[in-house]
């Protein structure tokens, strides 16, 4: 008996700030700028002691982006690393302990952007963009030490590497460096971590 399908929606609002002060006490911050974080949970009984559910969610990511002009450009302009996690898991019932594994399927984005100096006080602009996919897994079991009272529960969740694959793309520079600075592949390793 029971509950035949739970279904919840998640989410919270993140405005992320940064400052930074120069050595002569001036002082840039960056604009606000919301993360809304999602997820989004359904499971269901197949069985009396067998269930099956999927998550959504977004575990890990967060955007800055600095004003326009501001004199850190050189090293940053925008940073933005967003992780969308797929979970679909299984769980069975052996009496008062649940046991339940499931498959992690990732997909990342990141954005990187910043200007680079150029002779007589001009910048030219870069941007970094690039994608990856990644699997892992995830277990847990449950013992129900006081039914509907007292519950004792351990989780675990496996590192996922993620190899981005993307592109930079430069504009901006004039004729005399585009042999250097050109449109070419990018590529990176991000391993998020087990838990």
């Amino acid at each position: 008996q029971g509950k035949i399908l739970d279904a919840i929606v998640s989410g919270q609002l993140i405005i992320p700030s940064a400052t930074f002060t120069n050595t002569s006490g001036v002082s840039t911050t960056t604009p606000a700028r919301a993360v809304p974080p999602l997820g989004a949970y359904v499971s269901g009984g197949i069985t009396k002691d067998l269930s099956a559910g999927i998550g959504m969610f977004t575990p890990y990511g967060l955007t800055v982006g600095w004003p326009q002009g501001w004199e850190g450009r050189s090293l940053i302009t925008y940073a933005s690393l967003a992780t969308y996690d797929i979970n679909p898991t299984l769980a069975y019932k052996l009496g008062p302990v649940r046991i339940g594994a499931g498959v992690q399927i990732v997909y990342a984005t990141v954005d990187l952007q910043q200007d680079i100096a150029l002779p007589g006080g001009t910048f030219g602009k870069t941007q970094l963009g690039a994608d990856a996919w990644g699997v892992g897994a995830n277990a847990g079991i449950q013992l129900e030490a006081i039914p509907k009272v007292l519950s004792f529960g351990l989780a675990y969740r496996s590192t996922v590497v993620l190899n981005f694959d993307g592109a930079a793309h430069f504009e901006g520079f004039p004729q005399t460096l585009q042999s250097v600075f050109h449109d070419q592949p990018g590529t990176s390793r991000f391993v998020l971590p087990d838990s």
